[in-house]
């Protein structure tokens, strides 16, 4: 009997540890720097009604299906680093017919808008390394983008953007975000872009990428 007592002390001591020091790994990468993957799509931050008379390509997008092209480069990197993922989403859904979206897109860029988030990072402050990426929205990020930079103290983190677009590129919406940081941040040379072309391949390119960086 005094041997199963033994044993079972031993067994809760050696939960509690666990309890301590094992669950206080979340959010950190392989090389011990605590990571966060926070990235935006459509696809998550839409609401697609299927209907008898929907073209069949609404349905195949890969951009109107979650998690969207930039969300699968995201799940990629996440898969990579570890680290925690975030789902940047607004407070309210953009319309998945793409004419109404970018009517709404167009005039958050005219006014300068900050849509509203459902939620933000529960504890920035832990992170050393932000992946932060998006779709190109009117050859920049969306809005929601600088909102999630205006909401999260982001000061002194690496960061690095990636991101999915048409066929623009991404350098606009890269300058865009650089001015929105914190001066203290240090926002990599090094981007990461999928043109839709590029989609099928846009997984393990990103994971290339990643790897080239040497930051985590």
């Amino acid at each position: 009997m005094a041997r199963i007592r033994k044993i079972i002390i031993l067994l809760l001591l050696a939960a509690l540890v666990f309890a301590l020091f094992g669950c206080n790994n979340s959010g950190q990468g392989s090389g011990g720097k605590k990571i966060l993957v926070a990235y935006f799509t459509w696809a998550e931050n839409t609401v697609v009604e299927e209907t008898d008379d929907m073209d069949i390509d609404a349905l195949t997008s890969a951009s109107v299906i979650s998690p969207g092209n930039a969300g699968i480069i995201a799940n990629a990197i996440h898969e990579s680093v570890g680290g925690d993922l975030f789902k940047i989403l607004v407070a309210e859904q953009y319309s998945s017919d793409m004419g109404e979206c970018a009517e709404r897109v167009t005039e958050e860029l005219e006014t300068d808008a900050r849509p509203a988030l459902k939620s933000n990072v529960s504890n920035i402050a832990q992170y050393d390394i932000i992946y932060l990426g998006y779709p190109v929205w009117n050859n920049t990020c969306p809005r929601a983008i600088l909102t999630f930079i205006e909401n999260n103290d982001l000061s002194g983190k690496t960061v690095a953007l990636f991101s999915a677009f048409g066929g623009g590129g991404m350098e606009v919406s890269v300058e865009a975000i650089v001015e929105a940081l914190p001066d203290d941040c240090t926002v990599l040379d090094s981007t990461f872009g999928a043109s839709r072309e590029d989609s099928a391949s846009a997984a393990e390119d990103a994971k290339a990428w990643v790897a080239g960086l040497g930051i985590d």
